[in-house]
């Protein structure tokens, strides 16, 4: 049997007792490895890690939210985000939900049953981008067979035409 796969999620929080009640229930999933950082900088200079899950607080601090959306984009394109905001910013999530493609999570006192959820919400973003993958590398693999027979019958027939 293969090693199960590790996925890194970052969590960036300001609310630091709010980030540590996520992560330390997050941490008992075997299938996370949890880092948290308290800025939208720190998250920015930890790309390079490639995090799989990025758990961002709407009222992220050192950076406006729009710039560390772009900045992961650009950075880190295959990281999926979920947004975690209050419920007063909700028709403001639901516009940058559509814009980036990201889902979100309405903050809840109980960081127990928050944390379940963002593990289902962790989950079902893993299960959509693995099936996303296999689609385009099925499309590739077709591109590329089409791509061979295209070459093997020009080699064909300039074969024929040069005999």
């Amino acid at each position: 049997m293969g090693n199960p796969k590790h996925y890194k999620v970052f969590i960036v929080e300001s609310e630091k007792m709010y980030s540590f009640m996520l992560g330390f229930k997050l941490q008992y999933s075997p299938d996370f490895e949890i880092t948290s950082y308290v800025s939208g900088g720190q998250c920015i200079e930890h790309l390079y890690q490639k995090p799989d899950i990025i758990i961002l607080d709407y009222k992220v601090i050192g950076k406006n939210l729009q710039e560390v959306l772009a900045l992961v984009k650009e950075r880190s394109r295959s990281s999926s985000v979920i947004l975690l905001s209050d419920l007063e910013e909700l028709s403001m999530l639901q516009e940058l939900q559509n814009e980036n493609d990201c889902d979100f999570l309405i903050k809840e006192k109980d960081s127990t049953k928050q944390a379940d959820l963002l593990i289902q919400l962790i989950k079902n973003n893993i299960e959509r981008r693995e099936v996303k993958n296999r689609e385009v590398k099925r499309k590739l693999i077709t591109v590329y067979v089409m791509v061979a027979l295209i070459l093997a019958a020009l080699g064909v027939f300039y074969l024929e035409y040069t005999a």
